[in-house]
């Protein structure tokens, strides 16, 4: 009867088995070949069905495999009750922004850009109120998303965070909501940006 082999990727990802417990219970792997899809990557480890099938039935390792879902279950409900805490505090966040009147806007705005790109590009070319009005809203969000509003700040305080790329959502999307109130014309670009960031829908 023909062998039915598995990876060690599957049988870790499939079957739930650990780099520890391969180790332990199947320590060499029964057959290695050559990886058929990319011949520069280092080869691959085969591994019996029919012998971890056996492992797989004896107490020991029954008892073993147990301990590892125990950790595995304690493990998730950790995250999740450290994602689930700062998802919390994200919503009820109070996120502070700055009012300015269009053109008062544009001209700070425009200044900071062009002090800013002049530093760093010999070959930049200003950019003025007579610049195209789509570049010129497009600046003006991400102004005054990062100077305007306390967003870099809450950045800061979700930084290194369990939960932190689902709460980043939140935070974005509630920063968009603030400056389309505040700045109406700049609605259609907040919708853009934030679809590209993957955020949420602004009703």
């Amino acid at each position: 009867m023909k062998k039915t082999f598995i990876t060690k990727s599957d049988l870790k990802s499939k079957r739930k088995w650990t780099d520890k417990l391969i180790k332990t219970y199947l320590k060499k792997p029964d057959l290695v070949k050559r990886n058929p899809i990319y011949k520069c990557a280092s080869d691959m480890s085969l591994y019996d069905l029919d012998r971890i099938l056996k492992i797989e039935s004896k107490s020991e390792f029954k008892l073993d495999f147990e301990k590892r879902m125990k950790r595995l279950t304690s493990s998730k409900k950790a995250v999740e009750t450290k994602t689930n805490k700062l998802l919390s505090l994200v919503k009820e966040m109070e996120i502070r922004i700055e009012e300015m009147d269009r053109d008062t806007l544009y001209l700070v705005m425009i200044e900071q850009y062009n002090n800013f790109h002049t530093f760093h590009r010999a070959d930049y070319k200003w950019i003025s109120m007579k610049t195209d009005e789509a570049t010129l809203v497009r600046i003006a969000v991400n102004f005054v998303r990062h100077n305007l509003t306390s967003y870099d700040q809450h950045l800061y305080e979700m930084y290194s965070k369990v939960g932190k790329h689902i709460a980043y959502v939140i935070l974005i999307t509630r920063i968009y909501t603030l400056i389309i109130e505040k700045y109406p014309y700049l609605e259609e670009e907040c919708r853009r940006q934030l679809i590209t960031k993957g955020g949420g829908t602004i009703n």
